[in-house]
């Protein structure tokens, strides 16, 4: 892939709670490399919190997956999955 091509990823916002929120974050910590999240500010309230879930095709199932895991274990909304395009990496060498 040359330094100008867009790679596919998958686009995952979840919303929480708040109190859930933590164990969210230390499970996709815990899987180093499987995706990277944020946390949206403008969902920042007293009750919940929407993260924003990325990851490569390669990857999705397995997110799914752990997404699906901690579903048995609190309360998780999938509030948007779709696939989207990275942003090109350009090289300034």
């Amino acid at each position: 892939m040359s330094h100008h091509e867009s790679k596919k990823l998958r686009q995952i916002r979840v919303r929480v709670t708040k109190a859930d929120s933590s164990f969210l974050y230390f499970t996709f910590e815990s899987n180093e490399g499987l995706a990277f999240y944020s946390t949206l500010d403008e969902s920042s309230d007293v009750h919940h919190r929407d993260v924003l879930i990325h990851t490569t095709p390669e990857y999705y199932d397995a997110v799914m997956s752990e997404i699906e895991h901690l579903r048995k274990k609190m309360p998780i909304e999938i509030l948007f999955d779709k696939e989207i395009e990275d942003s090109p990496v350009i090289d300034f060498l």
